[in-house]
């Protein structure tokens, strides 16, 4: 079966990509695609999210299912398979992206013709949206020094996360060949377009145009839902300060910047991810000139 696999990355759209593929489950399976029910769930996120499918095979922060677990969950994907008999299975979560064993997924797809697909910030942006997301998420004390830069330089010091897009890639391309390995610079929030204005993506109609699937009729004007939206720089380091003097932490002096993407301590994490993404472009994007983010201007 022709099945595409999206994993991620997290905060480059997933969850306004999951959430229309929940709400036209009924469409797409008319159309011959499935979005299944099976490996939805976890942690009361209903059948929107497939985070107890990755769980189960071992991608999530919370202990791996057994293997019962897997082919309960694999019994129940083939039965759904059975009842829809579509033409494309579509499976979705960004917590493909940790860092673990490829080989249980790998069983559990075995006899697919699988196609993965994974979205890409540049580190900056993809940076501050983690921060943000880190910050109003994580209950208690933060785990890292005061600021951005401090979330920064506590990210380098945890490899759970692929940090580097390269060894992300190959993870996945030494147990799937290149060519079935979708990458997609995320570049609408970086870049203009002639008449000056921000250029938008929409997740849902770039994500099918990469599987070379056509939408369904009704889907064709669909408008990307900024599901999960980040708040706005200044907004976060002060809410991160505010938590910090309430516990009585020491913050020292804590600078807050109109735009996180100017802190120091970001563009040294792009300039050297500078031949990280000349590598991926050149690797899976047959791009010899032109590196998948471009680096110019960025100095420190």
């Amino acid at each position: 079966m022709r099945t595409v696999l999206h994993i991620g990355m997290n905060k480059t759209g997933s969850t306004s990509l999951q959430n229309a593929l929940h709400r036209d489950r009924a469409a797409l399976r008319s159309s011959g695609m499935l979005y299944p029910e099976a490996g939805c769930g976890l942690s009361g996120t209903a059948v929107i999210f497939q985070y107890e499918l990755s769980r189960v095979l071992g991608y999530s922060n919370t202990p791996a299912g057994s293997e019962g677990d897997a082919g309960k969950l694999k019994a129940d994907l083939e039965n759904e398979i059975t009842a829809h008999n579509p033409n494309l299975l579509i499976l979705s979560s960004e917590y493909f992206c940790l860092r673990r064993d490829i080989s249980r997924l790998q069983q559990f797809l075995a006899g697919h013709d699988l196609t993965v697909v994974v979205y890409l910030r540049r580190h900056d942006f993809w940076y501050a949206s983690l921060y943000a997301q880190a910050v109003a998420s994580i209950p208690g004390a933060f785990p890292w020094s005061p600021g951005f830069a401090g979330y920064v330089d506590w990210l380098a010091r945890h490899p759970d996360h692929f940090h580097s897009y390269g060894a992300l890639l190959d993870h996945w391309r030494a147990a799937f060949p290149a060519a079935n390995i979708v990458v997609r610079p995320l570049t609408h929030d970086l870049h203009r377009n002639e008449a000056g204005k921000p250029e938008t993506l929409n997740m849902v109609h770039d994500f099918f145009l990469q599987i070379s699937t056509p939408l369904p009729e009704h889907l064709a004007h669909i408008e990307l839902r900024r599901d999960n939206r980040s708040a706005g720089p200044v907004q976060v380091q002060e809410a991160e300060l505010n938590r910090r003097v309430q516990r009585g932490e020491a913050v020292g002096d804590f600078e807050i910047f109109p735009q996180l993407v100017e802190a120091e301590a970001v563009q040294r994490v792009i300039l050297t991810q500078a031949a990280d993404y000349a590598y991926i472009a050149e690797k899976y994007l047959g791009q010899t000139m032109q590196p998948l983010f471009s680096t110019a201007g960025v100095t420190v």
